[in-house]
Protein backbone atom coordinates (compact mmCIF):
# COMPACT_ATOMS: atom_id res chain seq x y z
CA UNK A 1 0.00 0.00 0.00
CA UNK A 2 3.03 2.01 1.12
CA UNK A 3 4.80 1.44 -2.09
CA UNK A 4 1.75 2.41 -4.30
CA UNK A 5 1.06 5.96 -2.50
CA UNK A 6 4.86 6.48 -3.00
CA UNK A 7 4.84 5.36 -6.90
CA UNK A 8 1.88 7.51 -7.07
CA UNK A 9 3.43 10.78 -5.56
CA UNK A 10 6.79 10.14 -7.57
CA UNK A 11 4.62 10.34 -11.20
CA UNK A 12 2.95 13.06 -10.18
CA UNK A 13 5.96 15.03 -9.45
CA UNK A 14 7.66 13.83 -12.50
CA UNK A 15 4.45 15.15 -14.50
CA UNK A 16 4.49 18.38 -13.02
CA UNK A 17 8.17 18.85 -14.34
CA UNK A 18 7.41 17.57 -17.46
CA UNK A 19 4.42 19.65 -17.78
CA UNK A 20 7.01 22.85 -16.74
CA UNK A 21 9.53 21.66 -19.50
CA UNK A 22 6.93 21.49 -22.42
CA UNK A 23 5.70 25.04 -21.43
CA UNK A 24 9.15 26.44 -21.12
CA UNK A 25 10.26 25.10 -24.34
CA UNK A 26 7.00 26.55 -25.57
CA UNK A 27 8.14 30.01 -24.69
CA UNK A 28 11.64 29.51 -25.86
CA UNK A 29 10.67 28.21 -29.72
CA UNK A 30 8.31 31.15 -29.64
CA UNK A 31 11.22 33.75 -29.51
CA UNK A 32 12.51 33.92 -32.97
CA UNK A 33 15.46 34.60 -34.57
CA UNK A 34 15.43 35.37 -38.52
CA UNK A 35 18.81 35.70 -40.42
CA UNK A 36 19.18 36.90 -43.80
CA UNK A 37 21.89 38.31 -45.96
CA UNK A 38 20.23 41.68 -46.88
CA UNK A 39 21.98 44.58 -48.34
CA UNK A 40 18.44 46.73 -48.65
CA UNK A 41 18.00 46.10 -45.05
CA UNK A 42 21.94 46.84 -43.69
CA UNK A 43 25.09 48.10 -45.37
CA UNK A 44 27.55 46.07 -47.71
CA UNK A 45 29.78 46.48 -44.79
CA UNK A 46 27.28 44.85 -42.26
CA UNK A 47 24.96 42.57 -44.44
CA UNK A 48 23.71 40.08 -42.09
CA UNK A 49 20.27 40.89 -41.45
CA UNK A 50 19.24 39.51 -37.79
CA UNK A 51 15.54 40.19 -36.62
CA UNK A 52 14.78 38.84 -33.44
CA UNK A 53 11.32 38.69 -32.12
CA UNK A 54 9.46 37.83 -28.78
CA UNK A 55 6.55 35.61 -29.70
CA UNK A 56 6.37 34.65 -26.36
CA UNK A 57 4.32 35.60 -22.93
CA UNK A 58 7.37 36.42 -21.41
CA UNK A 59 9.76 39.20 -21.31
CA UNK A 60 13.09 38.01 -22.85
CA UNK A 61 16.53 40.18 -21.44
CA UNK A 62 18.83 38.21 -23.80
CA UNK A 63 19.17 36.14 -27.00
CA UNK A 64 22.40 34.47 -27.90
CA UNK A 65 22.62 32.27 -31.61
CA UNK A 66 25.29 31.15 -33.41
CA UNK A 67 25.55 31.87 -37.27
CA UNK A 68 24.77 28.89 -39.68
CA UNK A 69 25.38 29.40 -43.50
CA UNK A 70 25.43 26.48 -46.24
CA UNK A 71 25.21 26.10 -49.48
CA UNK A 72 21.87 25.01 -51.73
CA UNK A 73 21.54 21.70 -51.66
CA UNK A 74 24.28 20.81 -48.71
CA UNK A 75 24.28 20.02 -45.46
CA UNK A 76 27.19 21.41 -44.03
CA UNK A 77 27.62 24.79 -42.13
CA UNK A 78 30.16 26.83 -44.48
CA UNK A 79 31.12 29.39 -41.76
CA UNK A 80 35.02 28.67 -40.57
CA UNK A 81 35.29 28.79 -36.73
CA UNK A 82 38.79 28.21 -37.14
CA UNK A 83 41.20 24.74 -35.21
CA UNK A 84 38.25 23.96 -33.08
CA UNK A 85 35.65 23.13 -35.74
CA UNK A 86 33.02 24.17 -33.34
CA UNK A 87 30.34 26.94 -33.11
CA UNK A 88 32.45 29.14 -31.36
CA UNK A 89 31.48 32.57 -32.42
CA UNK A 90 28.08 33.29 -30.48
CA UNK A 91 26.16 36.41 -31.11
CA UNK A 92 23.89 37.73 -28.49
CA UNK A 93 21.29 40.67 -27.42
CA UNK A 94 20.55 42.04 -25.02
CA UNK A 95 17.70 44.29 -25.75
CA UNK A 96 14.94 43.93 -23.68
CA UNK A 97 11.89 42.35 -25.76
CA UNK A 98 8.31 42.74 -24.28
CA UNK A 99 5.77 40.11 -25.30
CA UNK A 100 5.38 40.72 -29.21
CA UNK A 101 8.18 43.60 -29.97
CA UNK A 102 10.91 42.50 -31.95
CA UNK A 103 14.47 43.89 -32.87
CA UNK A 104 16.46 44.44 -35.97
CA UNK A 105 20.44 44.62 -36.13
CA UNK A 106 22.93 43.49 -38.63
CA UNK A 107 26.47 41.91 -38.70
CA UNK A 108 29.53 41.46 -40.93
CA UNK A 109 30.11 38.06 -42.62
CA UNK A 110 31.77 35.39 -40.38
CA UNK A 111 34.71 34.22 -42.40
CA UNK A 112 33.75 31.00 -44.64
CA UNK A 113 35.38 27.91 -45.65
CA UNK A 114 36.36 28.82 -49.35
CA UNK A 115 35.69 31.56 -52.04
CA UNK A 116 31.82 31.23 -51.31
CA UNK A 117 29.42 34.40 -52.33
CA UNK A 118 27.66 35.00 -49.15
CA UNK A 119 24.64 36.33 -51.24
CA UNK A 120 24.14 32.43 -52.77
CA UNK A 121 23.93 30.83 -48.78
CA UNK A 122 21.30 30.23 -46.70
CA UNK A 123 21.74 31.87 -43.42
CA UNK A 124 20.16 30.78 -40.55
CA UNK A 125 20.39 31.19 -36.33
CA UNK A 126 21.48 27.69 -34.38
CA UNK A 127 22.12 27.13 -30.79
CA UNK A 128 19.70 29.61 -29.53
CA UNK A 129 19.60 30.50 -25.95
CA UNK A 130 17.40 32.84 -24.37
CA UNK A 131 17.45 34.33 -20.89
CA UNK A 132 13.70 35.41 -19.35
CA UNK A 133 12.90 37.91 -16.85
CA UNK A 134 12.67 36.55 -13.73
CA UNK A 135 9.16 37.21 -11.89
Amino acid sequence: MLLGVITVGCGVIYLYFEAENRERQKQIDAVTVAVSFSQGSCTSEFPIFVKIKNGSRSVVEKVSWNLSAHKNGYSSNVIDYGNSGRYSTPYSSDKILNSGQSFSVCYRVPTLSGKLDPKALNWSAISKSINFKKN
